[in-house]
């Protein structure tokens, strides 16, 4: 079989460990807003499935790569079969997100397919990975067994046809533009991350193009699904999340560069010995401050914006909250009926109670 060796990883080994590191930390933030938005939702429940299984894939990827004994990195490999789950949850998120309610069999068949095989994967390894040989500039990469494209055929070529396949007919069917526009963004999505997810596969196969190319995909998928959520109620989210999730996808990215600029110290020190140590981080640093001065900028506008809200509602709410405090007064003083004094009692203390929360907000936003 041929191979493509580099004897020594070099700074394209660390670059793409950098970007497969970076996209994990990016699916991680994905998670956190996920679970912390609505934990029981089963399309933020499968998507953050999905972005576990993500995560397992890219670090099975990166320490299999990493690994100089071959068996050791074949057993890494092993970790790459997330990317049956990978395909499972996401067909599960999509025909949630489109209420496709009549496909729970093939749904079905789906979950009982990808558990068959994960367990053939797992009983009989070596029948889809074998042991790793230098491919390119990596110490080791995948060998694969007589079962492996059943896998790549199946939950890298197929089960997302499928999936992409209904919601191009979804979104040619819907007359809701609103609607159309969270199809076309999450097909979008789906479409670049795994169109790019795939290219790690290629050199399985001696197809001799570079995976970096691929292995940052989760962060392609983010950036259009960050768009949809953030303009067009992809995940039917409230303000403050869609802020969330949008710094978090900030701060994900600014950690990729701040660990790119890392391991590019290391490597100038190496190629250019005459620049001295401190230049790279000294300019680290300083992208890390202003990272840091504008995102307390926009907490700031946040706060103030914020406080100016809860001022207006509190003043606008006092007002006719007065209003019924003085008719409810001036009708005690006139003859009523047992039930109408009653029903007076309770639009009375049901006016003090709202008084009393005005109040309480308003002493709360003074103390912050």
């Amino acid at each position: 079989m041929q191979s493509y060796i580099v004897s020594e990883p070099n700074i394209h080994l660390i670059l793409h460990n950098t970007l497969a590191g970076a996209s994990i930390l990016v699916m991680l933030c994905l998670i956190v807003f996920l679970l912390c938005n609505n934990p029981r939702k089963t399309v933020n429940i499968t998507l953050s499935l999905t972005a576990l299984a993500v995560i397992i894939f890219e670090l099975s990827h990166i320490l299999g790569v990493s690994t100089h004994d071959p068996e050791l990195s074949r057993l890494m490999f092993m970790g790459n079969i997330s990317v049956i789950f990978i395909s499972v949850f996401n067909y599960h998120c999509v025909i949630t997100v489109l209420n496709k309610n009549n496909r729970k069999f093939i749904l079905y068949v789906i979950y009982i397919l990808g558990i068959l095989i994960a367990a053939l994967y797992i009983l009989f390894p070596n029948t889809f990975i074998l042991e790793s040989i230098p491919k390119m500039y990596f110490p080791n990469y995948y060998v694969a067994g007589n079962l492996y494209h059943y896998i790549w055929i199946l939950f890298q070529i197929l089960i997302p046809s499928m999936f992409i396949y209904e919601l191009i007919s979804s979104y040619i069917k819907e007359n809701d533009p609103k609607e159309n526009n969270r199809i076309k963004y999450l097909t979008f999505s789906l479409m670049l991350g795994w169109l790019f997810g795939s290219i790690s596969t290629l050199l399985v196969y001696n197809i001799p193009i570079d995976p970096m190319y691929g292995i940052y995909f989760p962060i392609l998928f983010c950036l259009p699904f960050t768009y949809a959520v953030v303009n067009y109620d992809l995940l039917d989210i409230h303000i403050i999340a869609k802020r969330a999730f949008y710094y978090s996808v900030l701060v994900g990215i600014c950690a990729m560069i701040l660990i790119f600029l890392n391991f590019l110290n290391k490597w100038v020190e190496e190629i250019v010995p005459t620049i001295p140590p401190w230049v790279v981080p000294f300019f680290s640093a300083l992208f890390a401050v202003a990272v840091g001065i504008a995102i307390w900028r926009r907490l700031r506008e946040n706060d103030i914006l914020k406080y100016d809200f809860i001022s207006r509602t509190m003043h606008d709410l006092r007002t006719p909250l007065t209003h019924i405090r003085l008719a409810t007064g001036e009708l005690e003083d006139t003859s009523l009926n047992d039930t109408q004094r009653t029903s007076l009692d309770y639009i009375e203390k049901a006016n003090n109670r709202l008084i009393e929360l005005t109040n309480l907000v308003k002493m709360d936003q003074m103390s912050l």
